[in-house]
């Protein structure tokens, strides 16, 4: 039984004195395939693990607490990055009007170029919105890409509006927390064919880890929740799961599977 995490920092600093252990007790666990968000200061480390184990897809972009810092240099650079073949989605981008730490107006518009080049590149984006529902709902609506809400914790009317563009809801140990009912609730709502399960390591570590560096291992306790919630078992789940991550980011070799896009722009 495989287990996909569809959102682990892996190249974060905070895994720099062990991160093959962390990669291989992933292995052991029966965690992939892992998709590996990175900033551009963290790709070269990205790379280096991607080379090394096939199994982790990357995704590069400008997250919005670094709005600030977009510009053509990091245009040019994310360009030459998608040209080398190993950048498997663009993000996480979007909004977060919790933090502000970089002026919205900067932030809607590396959210909006990024969204372009996606576009323009058929790659499917890593959303983060905190926050700010109403603006990352019209922004998406705008392009023709496909994508998936990372770490959802928004109202359900993002929910809804995302997937009626054909994105996908992302899930992290937020879904096992004590006041995490109102993202259980829409969990319960979304379609099975389109919810995926991530760590966000090392962030946000499920119950009973909480309060430990999170790490891909412990997707499995998502997992289990998000079926508890579902009424499956973890084993009809698990395969749905990857089914989605695959049509989503492509599989072993990242190559995304054909899909209908009917119900999309």
């Amino acid at each position: 039984m495989k287990v996909p995490d569809s959102h682990a920092h892996l190249a974060d600093r905070k895994f720099e004195k062990d991160r093959q252990e962390v990669v291989e007790r992933a292995i052991k666990a029966g965690v992939s395939p892992v998709m590996v968000p990175c900033s551009m200061e963290e790709f070269g480390i990205g790379l280096d693990l991607a080379e090394k184990y096939p199994f982790l897809h990357l995704s590069l972009g400008v997250h919005p607490h670094e709005a600030r810092t977009w510009d053509r240099r990091a245009e040019e650079a994310l360009v030459k990055a998608i040209h080398g073949g190993f950048v498997k989605a663009i993000g996480e981008i979007g909004l977060d009007y919790h933090y502000d730490f970089s002026p919205r107006e900067r932030q809607r518009d590396a959210f909006k170029r990024q969204m372009e080049m996606a576009e323009k590149h058929s790659l499917p984006v890593i959303i983060h919105s905190r926050e700010s529902a109403e603006d990352v709902a019209r922004i998406i609506s705008q392009y023709d890409v496909k994508g998936v809400l990372h770490s959802f914790s928004e109202e359900f009317f993002l929910a809804e509006e995302a997937l009626s563009l054909g994105y996908y809801l992302s899930f992290s140990g937020m879904l096992t927390f004590k006041w995490g009912e109102r993202i259980r609730e829409v969990a319960r709502r979304a379609p099975l064919d389109r919810v995926l399960v991530e760590t966000d390591s090392p962030y946000l570590a499920p119950v009973p880890f909480r309060g430990r560096r999170n790490e891909p291992a412990f997707v499995l306790k998502v997992a289990e929740k998000l079926a508890e919630v579902k009424g499956v078992t973890l084993q009809a789940l698990a395969p749905v799961l990857l089914e989605n991550y695959e049509k989503l980011f492509g599989g072993e070799d990242g190559k995304p599977e054909k899909e209908d896009k009917g119900n999309q722009r």
